[in-house]
C-alpha cells in the first residue's frame, strides 16, 4: 500500500506542545471553538473532532452508492478514500492559524507569546485562508500540482475553502512559496500551521495522494466535510471534549482524542437522525393498504421495476386528486433500491404545502421503515418551528436553551446560519440548511453566537 509523504518540518520553533521525537507537535494555545464556552477550545482538537466524525459517517450512515462513487472519482478504492476523506476534513479549519483570526478572542491572544500580528486582516476569512495555505502544502505532500484539469492539490485545497458555502478563486500562483501571502501571518504562524498539518498527517494516517479529484467527487466530499463539521461545532460536545483538555495543558494525545471524539460522535449522529434508511419492499397496495391503485399507480408500480437498474429521473404527470404523491414515495423507493441510495428528499412550491405534506410523509415512513432504524424525517423550512406536528415528532423546542452551535466567525464573514437548539440537530429551529434571512434578523442577537 502507498502512503503520502510526510511532512519535514525541520528544527524545533520552540512549540508549546513538544511531541514524539522527530515530530515538531502542535500549539495547544491556538484556539478553534470559543463562543459561549467557559474557555478556549483547540484548534487542533477540533480538526481532529471533525476528522473523527467524517470517519464514523462514512463507515455508518453515508450510502455504499455515495462512497463507491467517490473512491471511483478520486481513483482509488473504498477504504482508501474515506481515509483520505477524513484526512481533508480534519484540515478545514487549519487557515484559523492566522494573526486576524486569533486576534478576534483578545484574552487568548494574550496567551500567544512569540507570535507577531503582522499581517492580520479582519476581512481575510479563514476559510479562504485554509485554502491559500493548503494549496501549497498539499503540492509538498506530492498531491498534483496546477490548475490544469482535475489537479488535486487545488481542488482539495478549493473544496475545503468552501467549507462555509463559498468557494472562493484560485490561482497557479497561490501555491509557489515565492509569492507571499501577508495575511497568513509571519514565520511563527507558518510553522504552527504546519505543526498541525504534521500531526493531523500523524494521527489519520492517510494513503497515497490522488493526482486527480473530480468536481463530482469534491461536490460529495465537501457535502460529508461540511456535515462533520456542523455536528462537532454544537456545544454540548464542545463542552464535553473541552472536559478532556485541561486549562494550560501542553500535551495532548490526539490518537486517544481522536478515538473518544468518535465515540461521542457515533451518539451525536443517532440522536440527529442521521442514518441510513431503510424501508420495506413490497407491492404498492402493501405500501398504501388504505385504498387500491388506480391505473397511474398501477401502471408505475407494474412497470418501473423492470426498466430502473440505477440513477435515473422519473417524471410523473397527471391532473390534480390522481395519486401522484404515493406514486412518487414508490417509486422513489424503487428508483433508491436500484440505485443503492437510501433517503428521500420531498419537495414542494410553498411552506404551507410543506407543512401539509409532513405529516403524509412521516406516516409513509414509519408505516414502511425497519424497526431497526430510527427515521428522522426533517421538515426544511426556515418556519418549521411553528409546526406543531413537527415540534411534537422532532422531540419539541426549548426556548430558553442556550444557543448550541459554536460557530467559528471572524470579523466581516456572516455568522453561520441556522442555529441549533436542544440537543441535536433534529431539533433546530427551521431545520433546513439555512435558516430564512427574517429568521435571522429576528433571532439573531439571542440565537446566533460567533467563533
Amino acid at each position: 500500500m502507498n502512503y503520502a509523504p510526510r511532512m519535514d518540518l525541520g528544527g524545533d520553533h520552540g512549540s508549546a506542545f513538544a511531541a514524539d521525537a522527530g515530530r515538531q507537535g502542535v500549539d495547544l494555545r491556538l484556539w478553534g471553538k470559543f463562543g459561549s464556552l467557559p474557555r478556549p477550545y483547540p484548534v487542533v482538537c477540533h480538526l481532529v473532532d471533525t476528522g473523527a466524525a467524517v470517519e464514523v459517517l462514512w463507515r455508518g450512515m453515508v450510502p455504499e452508492s455515495a462512497r463507491l462513487t467517490v473512491a471511483r472519482e478520486l481513483g482509488t478504492s473504498v477504504e482508501d478514500a474515506g481515509r483520505l476523506v477524513a484526512f481533508w476534513a480534519a484540515l478545514h479549519d487549519i487557515g484559523k492559524i492566522t494573526p486576524g483570526f486569533q486576534m478576534q478572542v483578545e484574552e487568548a491572544f494574550a496567551e500567544l507569546r512569540g507570535y507577531t500580528t503582522a499581517g492580520a486582516s479582519a476581512r481575510f476569512r479563514h476559510d479562504e485562508a485554509s485554502q491559500r495555505f493548503l494549496h501549497r502544502m498539499l503540492v509538498e505532500l506530492g498531491y498534483g500540482p496546477g490548475l490544469a484539469g482535475d489537479a488535486s492539490a487545488a481542488r482539495v485545497a478549493q473544496m475545503l475553502g468552501g467549507h462555509h458555502g463559498c468557494f472562493h478563486g484560485i490561482q497557479a500562483r497561490h501555491a509557489d512559496p515565492r509569492v507571499p501571502c501577508p495575511e497568513l501571518g509571519g514565520e511563527e504562524w507558518e510553522h504552527a500551521r504546519r505543526g498541525v498539518l504534521q500531526e493531523i498527517q500523524a494521527v489519520f494516517d492517510p494513503p497515497a495522494a490522488p493526482r486527480a479529484v473530480t468536481v463530482a467527487g469534491a461536490a460529495v466530499v465537501c457535502g460529508l466535510v461540511v456535515l462533520a463539521d456542523w455536528l462537532v461545532s454544537q456545544e454540548d460536545f464542545l463542552l464535553d471534549r473541552l472536559r478532556e483538555v485541561p486549562p494550560g495543558v501542553t500535551e495532548l494525545d490526539l490518537g486517544a482524542h481522536r478515538a473518544s471524539s468518535a465515540g461521542q460522535v457515533a451518539a451525536l449522529a443517532r440522536e440527529a437522525g442521521l442514518g441510513r434508511l431503510s424501508l420495506s419492499e413490497g407491492s404498492f397496495a402493501a405500501e398504501f393498504p388504505d385504498f387500491p391503485p388506480n391505473a397511474l399507480q398501477s401502471s408505475v408500480a407494474e412497470s418501473l421495476p423492470g426498466l430502473v437498474t440505477g440513477p435515473g429521473l422519473l417524471l410523473v404527470m397527471a391532473p390534480m386528486g390522481m395519486g401522484k404523491t404515493e406514486t412518487a414515495l414508490h417509486a422513489a423507493r424503487l428508483m433508491g433500491d436500484a440505485a443503492g441510495t437510501s433517503g428521500m428528499f420531498v419537495t414542494l412550491p410553498t411552506m404551507a404545502t410543506s407543512d401539509q405534506m409532513y405529516g403524509r410523509v412521516r406516516a409513509y415512513a414509519e408505516r414502511r421503515r425497519d424497526p431497526a432504524v430510527d427515521v428522522a424525517v426533517t421538515l426544511l423550512h426556515s418556519m418549521a418551528w411553528l409546526n406543531a406536528a413537527y415540534q411534537d415528532t422532532a422531540g419539541g423546542l426549548d426556548a430558553d436553551r442556550g444557543p448550541v452551535l459554536t460557530g467559528g466567525g471572524q470579523a466581516g464573514e456572516a455568522p453561520r446560519a441556522g442555529t441549533v437548539t436542544g440537543r441535536g440537530p433534529r431539533r433546530r429551529r427551521g431545520c433546513g440548511a439555512a435558516s430564512g434571512a427574517c429568521w435571522r434578523r429576528w433571532r439573531w442577537a439571542r440565537w446566533i453566537r460567533r467563533c
